[in-house]
């Protein structure tokens, strides 16, 4: 298991955040994602998001047939969320172009953040 992720989930409130958040806007689609990443990854999708974030977005593209939507939903359930509780440390647009544009350095980026958390 990740280390960040157990120090995440102790403090709890980063998956309870992105849940909330995600729920209002996007309802069903976090339960499927996790299930996919269960399935497919044998991690969560906290997980899966830290250490495999293009396969979370190309799981999103998939569902949605358009990488648009599954950029704004990204942005919206994930990179926000984050940004917010990392008191807005990076612009999440800026994460978002990070990661389509080099997905290993969005790691590393997403790790930092989370561990400032």
């Amino acid at each position: 298991m990740l280390m960040l992720t157990s120090t995440v989930d102790a403090a709890g409130s980063v998956v309870d955040y992105i849940k909330l958040h995600a729920k209002n806007k996007f309802p069903g689609l976090l339960e499927l994602l996790e299930l996919h990443c269960k399935l497919k990854l044998k991690s969560s999708l906290l997980e899966a998001f830290i250490t495999k974030p293009e396969f979370v977005f190309e799981v999103i593209q998939k569902i949605y047939s358009n990488s648009e939507v599954a950029s704004l939903i990204m942005l919206e359930a994930f990179l926000k969320p984050v940004t917010a509780l990392t008191r807005g440390h990076k612009d999440p647009r800026e994460l978002l172009e990070l990661l389509l544009r080099d997905p290993e350095e969005f790691k590393r980026e997403i790790k930092k953040l989370l561990a400032v958390y």
